[in-house]
């Protein structure tokens, strides 16, 4: 998944960075460039991954709270 393009409606608008599997939140996680005005947290942007279309979510830092140890 890095290198996938990130497109809001006919506009490339960033690149994926890197992706995992989170175990805890049970979803693909991503991080990524996205371009000034499309990275609002709440924005929805997809990608073009291997003919499949996903639909991502911007979000903020850190996107995740977990317990403290």
């Amino acid at each position: 998944m890095p290198g996938t393009k990130l497109v809001k409606g006919d506009k490339e608008v960033g690149l994926v960075t890197s992706a995992l599997r989170s175990n805890s939140l049970d979803k693909v996680i991503a991080l990524g460039y996205v371009k000034y005005g499309y990275f609002e947290p709440g924005n929805e942007i997809q990608l073009h991954d291997a003919g499949r279309i996903l639909t991502a979510r911007v979000t903020d830092l850190p996107f995740y709270r977990g317990t403290s140890a």
